[in-house]
């Protein structure tokens, strides 16, 4: 009897009763326009831009590409809401001189989803 209740508690254990499985909401895309659009920031431009939030984390991705050779410390990028409130700010650490261009790509595990606008600075 000891043996089929020691049985049951080693399962019991090893299948994770009473554990809650942790949901995330799958590919939501950000498709506000002050998000997404292409920006033209002195020599600095940023095309394709994208926010998706996926099992917990946000990514953003965009292409910088430059009119001349500029030498780029770091980009950072801040994300208000609709009402201007800022949500996060995330940096992307470049340090290299961009004769055309790369592509960015920064994580953050805030839902950045809902963001209605970015504002950049480069270093």
């Amino acid at each position: 009897m000891k043996k089929l209740f020691l049985c049951f508690a080693i399962l019991f254990l090893l299948t994770g009763c009473g554990k809650e499985k942790e949901e995330f909401e799958t590919n939501l895309v950000n498709l506000n326009e002050g998000v997404i659009e292409d920006k033209v920031i002195g020599d600095i431009s940023l095309h394709n831009t994208s926010v998706i939030y996926e099992k917990g984390v946000s990514t953003y991705k965009t292409e910088l590409s430059v009119s001349k050779e500029t030498y780029i410390k770091q980009m950072t990028v801040t994300f208000k809401s609709k009402n201007g409130m800022i949500l996060t700010t995330l940096t992307s650490y470049i340090d290299k001189t961009i004769k055309d261009k790369i592509n960015i790509t920064i994580s953050s595990d805030v839902n950045l989803t809902n963001a209605y606008q970015t504002e950049y600075t480069f270093e």
